[in-house]
């Protein structure tokens, strides 16, 4: 297969992408939070004030404590173009297109990098959230170059210090991703477990095999070492944020475990957008075994598949979760999206009836994903732009606005936006401790835990005018502070 396929795939994709680029998130992406709607703000506004006012402050906000590399990236493109959602969203989505381009300077990876587009880039909501300016895609695109390393590391023909400095590249890639969002820290060891089974699998060149896991371990110590710096040079604060971002995550019995993943397979996997991808899925593995045993793999189909499945098992982790929106799926998802990709490369390399086998069950997977990105399509809408565009007829020079509401529609404005959770983050005495000059909440105050109401602040006495908007199905207030 030549590389225009593989090419002309992914500036279709990038096409596909423009017209949901300044719509609302989609409303049936995560129906069970309005993470999507709100988060896009509040993971970009401390870098946003920076850029407002100059002045940085860590403790505003419990995001960059949690992730600092996803604002730093963010960074040259706000100050360049402005801090705008589109750009926000732009970054991810240019990157996001940008690894399968990477994939394609390996070669005889064209097949792969088709399949890869075909099946998982497209699927619903890998490809939703591809065009959010969140952290997520990010983290799953430096997943993507650390195996883009690996498979590197794993060339028969290149010397062993190409292979070493390839592995300590893969190893930042892993690195770059829990530096965006700490919640993928359990990926660290994703590498060396997959160099381990490597090299533990081989009859040949064992020692040297071994040897490289011994530097892939080292490398991923040495990075986790970083890191741990990072924690105790903010110890107190960082504590003080995963001891609430963490509470309730899992259930406190481990016996309650298993009931809790049976309901969460049921309501949040076992969906119309999932259901083919879980049939598929046991299908897919069998090809690659029966693959692996009746013709001999290369290295580079060994680490990906090993890769790939370990990537998987590491994902199983999140079903009992007690909280499970999507976006914390979004690596399960792609994982099984690289294990469906490799089956139909596979079958599409044997050639004769296999290859046309491989494309239909392929066009099969691309037909059940179309549907869903055209209810999309059709039921766009703007709401949160409106807000925005509203707040964006005011000059603020730098003075607060509160809430997550106000993080995620003050886009572009010099409105300086910190979010407000009760007893946990600018909670005390809000409008006497920040004077605010809008306050932007829901009407009964619930994405702030009712900050307010719990302490007898009634805003529409505090405020001289109100105006209301409908986002999706939240009713969301805008409250102009009076002048104190």
């Amino acid at each position: 297969m030549k590389k225009f396929f593989p090419i002309g795939l992914i500036v279709l994709l990038f096409a596909c992408h423009l017209p949901f680029m300044t719509a609302d998130p989609d409303t049936h992406t995560d129906l069970h939070t309005r993470g999507a709607w709100t988060d896009e703000g509040i993971y970009t506004s401390q870098i946003r004030n920076y850029l407002i006012d100059g002045k940085f402050d860590l403790k505003e906000n419990s995001t960059f404590i949690r992730g600092p590399l996803f604002n730093i990236i963010q960074l040259p493109f706000f100050y360049v173009f402005g801090h705008h959602r589109l750009v926000s969203r732009l970054i991810v989505l240019i990157l996001t297109l940008l690894v399968p381009l990477l994939f394609l300077r390996l070669k005889g990876f064209e097949i792969f990098t088709f399949f890869l587009l075909l099946v998982t880039y497209t699927q619903f909501h890998i490809f939703s959230f591809s065009h959010y300016g969140l952290a997520e895609m990010i983290c799953i695109d430096s997943i993507m170059v650390s195996l883009f390393f690996l498979l590197k590391a794993q060339t028969d023909k290149a010397p062993m210090g190409h292979r070493v400095w390839n592995l300590l590249l893969s190893s930042l890639a892993v690195f770059f991703a829990y530096s965006c969002k700490i919640q993928y820290i359990y990926l660290a060891g994703l590498l060396p477990v997959t160099l381990l089974v490597l090299a533990l699998s081989k009859q040949k060149d064992r020692e040297e095999s071994m040897e490289l896991f011994g530097f892939g371990l080292i490398f991923s110590l040495v990075l986790i070492g970083f890191y741990t710096i990072y924690y105790f040079l903010n110890k107190d604060f960082y504590n003080y944020i995963m001891a609430r971002e963490t509470l309730g995550r899992f259930p406190l019995r481990i016996l309650d475990y298993p009931s809790i993943a049976r309901f969460n397979f049921r309501y949040f996997l076992w969906v119309r957008e999932l259901q083919p991808v879980w049939i598929a899925l046991p299908m897919a593995v069998l090809i690659i075994l029966w693959e692996r045993h009746s013709r001999k793999p290369d290295k580079q189909a060994l680490a990906i598949w090993t890769f790939s499945l370990f990537w998987l098992l590491f994902e199983l982790h999140k079903l009992p979760m007690i909280y499970l929106p999507n976006r914390y799926l979004l690596p399960l998802f792609f994982a099984v999206g690289l294990i469906l990709a490799q089956a139909l490369a596979a079958l599409y390399t044997r050639r004769d009836h296999w290859k046309w086998i491989s494309l239909m069950l392929a066009l099969v997977i691309l037909g059940f994903n179309l549907p869903f990105h055209v209810m999309n399509y059709r039921q766009r809408t703007y709401d949160l732009d409106k807000l925005n565009t509203y707040m964006s007829h005011y000059q603020y020079d730098g003075a607060y606005g509160l809430g997550s509401w106000a993080t995620a529609s003050s886009w572009g404005t010099d409105l300086r936006t910190i979010p407000v959770w009760n007893n946990y983050f600018n909670w005390k005495d809000p409008v006497n401790t920040y004077k605010p000059t809008v306050i932007i909440t829901e009407k009964d105050e619930s994405e702030s835990d009712r900050t307010y109401q719990s302490q007898g602040i009634n805003l529409l006495k505090e405020s001289d005018s109100v105006r209301d908007f409908r986002i999706w199905r939240y009713e969301v207030s805008v409250y102009w502070m009076k002048k104190k």
